[in-house]
């Protein structure tokens, strides 16, 4: 059984009622690859301002994203192959 491990690094900022998180994977050879997915957060004027709920939402936003990247990504590599194939 051979066994992979991709890393995500999902990094934070806030300012004021804003939340911003940038989601990066990187996977290893042989075919390394670096994506990445934005989200943010705005907390309302009447609500009261919690950073970890901002982290959560903006996180999963960016994770979403970033799934939906890495989705094209293999979309796009399977066309490729998929080509190549019947090109033989």
């Amino acid at each position: 059984m051979h066994t992979k491990t991709w890393a995500v690094k999902i990094y934070l900022s806030e300012e004021d009622a804003v939340t911003k998180a940038h989601a990066v994977l990187v996977t290893e050879e042989p075919r390394a690859m670096l994506l990445h997915g934005e989200g943010t957060a705005f907390v309302h004027p009447s609500e009261q301002i919690v950073p970890e709920i901002g982290d959560e939402i903006a996180a999963s936003r960016a994770l979403a994203e970033l799934a939906a990247v890495l989705q094209n990504t293999a979309r796009v590599d399977l066309e490729g192959v998929l080509s190549a194939d019947s090109r033989q």
